[in-house]
């Protein structure tokens, strides 16, 4: 007690806040000793592994993670005023102490998930209690200081709590909050033993936010398949029998929300394609949810009624309105992480001047030094403006954005793939419903009975099969022939997924070039753009040449393998096979001419990234009579680096669009 509560004369000082402080530490001490007791009495004892999520899962897990974000600001904070007062190492023990409660209490939940034990959750649930109780007291005493709300102590204190000053009150809202969520469900399911493996919407909109319910919940109860037994009592031990071992797989949507947000649940099939080469039983079976059964069953439930919709209001069916209908809550929710993944990123450009500013100032003697017995409280404004705190946001920063941009990127990945295999079904599906007669084997060729210009079919038609009248002669739509449909089922339905996969650029790259640098993106977008749009143009002319001369290859093709009995009768092997070639040979001409389209576009985009950046740095010398400082260079060249990205996947996105446009 004497060494904790020095002051920074070295003289004894046991106050309020020390109590405070001491009370605090008492409490995180208490949480590591019960969480650490019941991990090691959970796993000493018979209990199967669900491998399952409790509800309210995701509250939970933003509960924590708001409770870290907390913890490390508090200990930003203790280790600031420690450098200033070094007599008191109870700065450095308290967040300490909450930073490891913190991490025993989330393994401790991981471990009722995995192992089934929904009985603990009154353990959790104290724990909560305890925690909010320790720093409500704790918030108090700061209060009765005379410590406001520019001081990082109480904001790090208040943050998992809440201070009314024209009340006189204080509370601790995300601690409670929790505390009743775990008692919720214990009262629900874990005092009798057992809880159902479901993941509500409704529940994790209490706490407002609707944006992570935006997704279709998935239904985890499958899980408790490999199990043929599981009792769960409050008296005696768990007996389990014949337990199975979960096939690896798909898992995403039965993951926590840490793991997705690392992708951490691969790494068990990683490590058996580490050890061994994977075979197609390592990958296990698709949930329900992303079959392609059950996108085709979507997809064609909107189709169908866009194409009623469409009936009565006399217009075209829409197929763009049915793409958006089917993934609109993926997408939406992809592009929101992107939005917030490009705002994280102007963090580490920021704080690089911050840093920089810092290293400056270190290096000249300070202008004033705090003297005296009374404690100094850091406030936000010194501790943003500390170098080690800005590296440390800096690097969080980085790890949200790389987080939140690949979150975007697999929702939306996912849902271009759901898209086309429901196209691709759904194509499949058309052409076995048509008639064979109606899928022409020619495209407004005449036909006649020489290998030049004749069919190779006698009297150059074949007899109609059994379900068509001979006196009738049933045409499909326009284009409705054998290299068409495979285009169809492959190149154009691709084309489409990769429009969707590319989808929030168009916005996030306009963005982010008008935000960086202005002036230096504005000259460049008036000049390479139109030269960029004007490549675009000629590849989409040259797009559609190629796909003219894939259906014409195909259609080829396939003519040759449904007549080989005749070729090889006649001997026309020589005389087809060179058709196809030419064929080819003009599809590789138009396909040399679109790779040189690309290397342009490539160039004009590397181009770009330099001519802004000299065009930034050029204005600011014409503009600026101030000299550029080092932080300022390095600002600049960070942000320039965020144009990186946008830049260069620009000259992606125009020939993407363009063939979904050709596609559609």
């Amino acid at each position: 007690m004497d060494l904790l509560c020095l002051n920074t004369s070295g003289e004894l000082s046991i106050d309020s806040i020390c109590q405070a402080d001491i009370i605090s530490a008492a409490c995180s001490a208490c949480v590591i000793n019960v969480c650490l007791s019941a991990i090691i009495y959970i796993r000493c004892t018979q209990h199967i592994r669900c491998g399952s999520l409790l509800p309210r899962h995701c509250t939970r897990s933003l509960l924590f993670l708001v409770l870290l974000l907390a913890h490390l600001t508090e200990m930003a904070d203790g280790a600031l005023q420690y450098l200033q007062d070094q007599q008191r190492p109870l700065l450095i023990v308290v967040p300490t102490l909450s930073l490891a409660g913190w991490c025993v209490a989330l393994a401790l939940v991981r471990v009722i998930e995995t192992d089934g034990r929904a009985g603990f959750l009154s353990v959790t649930g104290a724990l909560w209690l305890l925690c909010g109780a320790g720093k409500a007291l704790r918030l108090v005493y700061l209060v009765e200081t005379g410590v406001e709300l520019r001081h990082v102590r109480l904001g790090a204190t208040a943050w998992p709590g809440e201070v009314r000053q024209d009340e006189g009150q204080t509370d601790t809202p995300l601690c409670h909050r929790a505390s009743n969520v775990e008692m919720n469900i214990f009262r629900s399911g874990g005092l009798g033993g057992g809880f159902k493996l479901w993941s509500s919407p409704d529940l994790d909109s209490n706490l407002g936010l609707p944006f992570l319910c935006i997704l279709p919940q998935h239904d985890t109860s499958t899980l408790t398949d490999y199990a043929t037994e599981v009792r769960c009592k409050r008296k005696g031990e768990l007996r389990v029998t014949e337990v199975e071992e979960p096939p690896r797989g798909y898992r995403h949507a039965t993951a926590h929300l840490f793991s997705q947000a690392t992708f951490s649940w691969l790494t068990g099939l990683l490590w058996v394609g580490y050890c061994s080469p994977l075979e197609i039983e390592d990958l296990g079976q698709l949930p329900e949810e992303e079959t392609t059964e059950r996108q085709l069953n979507l997809f064609n439930c909107i189709y169908e009624k866009e194409k009623n919709a469409a009936r009565n209001e006399n217009r075209r069916v829409s197929l763009w309105k049915c793409y958006f209908k089917s993934c609109w809550r993926r997408f939406l929710l992809g592009g929101l992480f992107k939005l917030l993944g490009d705002f994280v990123g102007f963090v580490g450009p920021l704080g690089i001047m911050v840093i920089l500013e810092y290293v400056a100032a270190i290096q000249k003697p300070p202008d004033n030094i705090i003297e005296g017995n009374e404690d100094h409280y850091p406030t936000w404004s010194e501790l943003l403006s500390n170098g080690y705190f800005m590296g440390l946001i800096v690097f969080l920063s980085a790890l949200a954005q790389g987080t939140l941009s690949q979150s975007s990127t697999h929702l939306i990945n996912v849902e271009g793939i759901h898209l086309k295999g429901a196209l691709q079904a759904l194509v499949y599906i058309k052409a076995l419903r048509l008639c064979v007669w109606s899928i022409s084997e020619h495209k407004d060729e005449d036909v006649s009975a020489s290998p030049e210009k004749k069919d190779s079919r006698p009297n150059g038609s074949l007899s109609p099969p059994g379900n068509c009248p001979s006196d009738t002669k049933i045409k499909g739509p326009p284009g409705t022939d054998m290299g068409a449909i495979t285009n169809l089922m492959s190149e154009d339905a691709f084309n489409v997924m990769s429009f969707f996969w590319i989808g929030h650029y168009i916005w996030a790259i306009p963005l982010k070039l008008g935000w960086s640098a202005i002036i230096g993106a504005a000259f460049c977008i008036l000049t390479m753009t139109p030269l960029q749009f004007l490549i675009g143009k000629k590849m989409s002319s040259n797009s559609k040449a190629i796909t003219e001369l894939s259906d014409e290859r195909l259609r080829r093709m396939n003519e040759v393998l449904q007549g080989i009995k005749l070729l090889k009768l006649y001997g026309w092997e020589c005389i087809y096979g060179t058709r196809i070639i030419e064929t080819r040979k003009r599809e590789l001409g138009l396909l040399d001419k679109d790779a040189v389209y690309w290397a342009l576009l490539t160039f004009l985009t590397h181009a770009s990234s330099v001519l802004v950046t000299l065009v930034t740095f050029g204005v600011y010398f014409s503009m600026e009579e101030g000299a550029l400082s080092p932080g300022n260079v390095f600002t600049g060249l960070a942000l320039f680096n965020q144009l990186t990205v946008p830049l260069f996947i620009f000259p992606i996105t125009v020939p993407v669009i363009i063939s979904a446009m050709v596609s559609h």
